[in-house]
């Protein structure tokens, strides 16, 4: 008789038990100081890594993500544009630091849309023997 009630308890438990996890993880937001990073190597020289990402009018030509980038007027002195997606959802943003060749720092402006907050660029040469490569770190703050 114990058996076939040790089935229905497991089986609750393994129930409940993702349900009880995924309803603690939901209601514990990721603070607003939260960073997330993410990096990557390329086999290209620091100088063309830079080039791409400070090139903000090609940036749909290598940004599969988006249809357009379209200039806006300076923010305090900082180069501002507007980024429309291919699924028409746009953002703008603004450059607020640029160190040439290694950093850059971008923050969305529009208050209450999709997204918000800041991203920073990081360029970093590494020498793997003859070939030239960067180390590219983004992070989301």
């Amino acid at each position: 008789m114990q058996r076939p009630l040790r089935r229905p308890a497991l089986l609750l438990a393994a129930t409940l038990l993702p349900a009880a996890l995924a309803a603690w993880w939901f209601s514990h937001p990721v603070p607003l100081s939260a960073k997330l990073s993410r990096s990557a190597r390329y086999r290209a020289p620091a100088a063309a890594a830079w080039a791409a990402i400070s090139d903000v009018a090609a940036w749909p030509a290598w940004r599969t993500d988006l249809a357009a980038v379209e200039p806006q007027e300076p923010l305090r002195g900082h180069p501002v544009w507007r980024e429309i997606s291919r699924d028409g959802t746009a953002v703008t943003a603004e450059t607020v630091e640029v160190i040439d060749n290694r950093r850059t720092v971008r923050c969305v402006t529009d208050q209450g849309g999709p997204f918000g907050g800041c991203w920073t660029v990081e360029i970093a040469p590494r020498n793997q023997g003859d070939a030239e490569e960067c180390a590219v770190v983004l992070t989301e703050a």
